[in-house]
């Protein structure tokens, strides 16, 4: 079974903030590309409630399909939202769930963070 740590790489060309903190969010960064205009959050890491992914997913108009990263199985969902198709890849992690997003305009920044991730064993 896999931790609920993890490590993932952030392009050289890529900078990081932490925008917000609430209830049901544990963790939430996002990337963005190295630029001064981007479009809305490029790649977002969040760790929230399990009640809080389903929540966020469950209304919404979706094609699902199942994935694996690093060996933990989860769901990824493409959606459009607003004038956007987003992604939104949910895996579970001990108490919470990982939600791994991007809307749409950043889909090599998101796939090499993706493909970066690394989960710690227990």
């Amino acid at each position: 079974m896999k931790s609920g740590d993890f490590s993932l790489s952030i392009p050289k060309d890529g900078i990081y903030k932490i925008p917000f903190q609430s209830g049901s969010s544990e963790f939430n960064v996002t990337l963005y590309p190295d630029q001064e205009l981007h479009h809305g959050d490029p790649v977002l890491v969040n760790i929230v409630t399990h009640s809080f992914a389903e929540k966020s997913f469950n209304n919404i108009d979706k094609t699902e399909e199942l994935i694996v990263v690093d060996g933990v199985s989860g769901v990824k969902y493409i959606y459009d939202w607003k004038s956007d198709t987003e992604i939104a890849i949910i895996l579970p992690i001990k108490d919470y769930k990982m939600i791994l997003g991007t809307n749409g305009h950043y889909e090599e920044l998101f796939a090499g963070v993706v493909e970066s991730f690394e989960f710690v064993d227990e």
